[in-house]
């Protein structure tokens, strides 16, 4: 159907040698999209595939294509003997599909960051991308 939702989380475990301790890390991500006009997110054999939309763009024939809405959320933790910190962000998304082959994204990323040896905490990002894909 034309949701969709998936996640992941990581660990490593990175040894040290010649005597530095070993570093554990650790990063987790949670997203959800939704296809607003029905489309559907095709999976097969650990893999996704492309989205086709159910009508290509076109203004003569006034079609639209595909339109998802996303939000994703990620956290990142790099607070063992490195001191790195940990990074929580949340992502919201506009995805247009002009055709299988083409789409345009749009995304807001809101990060914090605690502990950075920096010390910048926080990072507002807007994002736009153009794809076509052979």
């Amino acid at each position: 159907g034309p949701f969709s939702l998936q996640g992941e989380g990581v660990f490593a475990d990175v040894g040290g040698s010649s005597g530095v301790d070993d570093n554990d890390y650790y990063s987790a991500y949670a997203q959800a999209s939704y296809f607003l006009t029905g489309e559907h997110r095709p999976y097969s054999k650990g893999a996704f595939g492309r989205v086709k939309p159910n009508e290509n763009f076109s203004l003569k024939d006034r079609q639209w294509g595909a339109w998802e809405v996303a939000a994703r959320y990620s956290w990142l933790e790099l607070d063992d003997s490195i001191e790195g910190g940990q990074l929580d962000d949340i992502a919201l998304g506009l995805n247009w599909y002009l055709n299988p082959n083409m789409r345009i994204l749009w995304n807001y990323v809101h990060s914090e960051a605690d502990d950075t040896p920096t010390g910048i905490d926080d990072a507002d990002v807007f994002l736009m991308r153009f794809q076509i894909d052979f």
